[in-house]
């Protein structure tokens, strides 16, 4: 199985899915291949089946979407094996957006979870700066965009109800412009200012 993201750098899942398909002709076997998107837009689920893929898994990826997904795709000894090693011990979701000290016990280490709100917070002040700047220009696509590396980063911290905060925003700005979801997209970015300034505290 291939679990690809579509907007990779230099070349997309599309394309890649295109060449492995290519690859495939002839040979009688085909191999599973998963899209992983911040998008879950009807054109980008078209787009995604035009490419060859089989199915899409929408970030931040629940563990029982992707338990699914791997008995879905993968023969079955296969995927039992897959999902005990892609299953940690299953602890309590948090209601609310993970503290700094959950961060620190998701990823095992203190370093690695400063430096991905580090990360996480010169990279929000950059999108932030662009999405403002593409409002005021009026530029539906790159106010998407700039919400789908959010998603990216907010799903790496775990901070999923945020994440479908933005996701949503993502659906609705092209179905009703950016000038009526102006202050949903205000909410929301105070939101995310308010939880990133949180994770100073202990």
């Amino acid at each position: 199985m291939v679990i690809t993201d579509c907007r990779m750098p230099v070349m997309d899942g599309y394309t890649l899915t295109r060449r492995i398909r290519e690859r495939e002709r002839g040979r009688g076997q085909r191999m599973p291949v998963l899209a992983l998107t911040a998008s879950a837009l009807a054109e980008d689920v078209q787009r995604c089946r035009e490419a060859g893929m089989d199915d899409l898994l929408a970030k931040p990826v629940a563990l029982a979407t992707l338990r699914q997904a791997l008995r879905r795709w993968l023969p079955s000894d296969d995927a039992d094996d897959a999902v005990r090693d892609a299953t940690p011990p299953v602890e309590a979701a948090p209601a609310a957006a993970p503290t700094r000290a959950a961060i620190v016990r998701r990823f095992g280490s203190e370093h690695v979870a400063t430096v991905l709100i580090d990360s996480m917070r010169q990279a929000t002040a950059d999108d932030l700066q662009r999405g403002w700047e593409a409002r005021d220009m009026g530029d539906s696509n790159t106010a998407v965009e700039v919400l789908h590396r959010i998603v990216g980063g907010l799903g790496t911290l775990g901070a999923e109800a945020l994440a479908t905060q933005a996701r949503d925003l993502m659906q609705r700005i092209p179905e009703h412009g950016l000038t009526a979801s102006a202050d949903d997209i205000r909410a929301f970015e105070d939101a995310l200012q308010v939880y990133l300034a949180s994770l100073d505290e202990s």
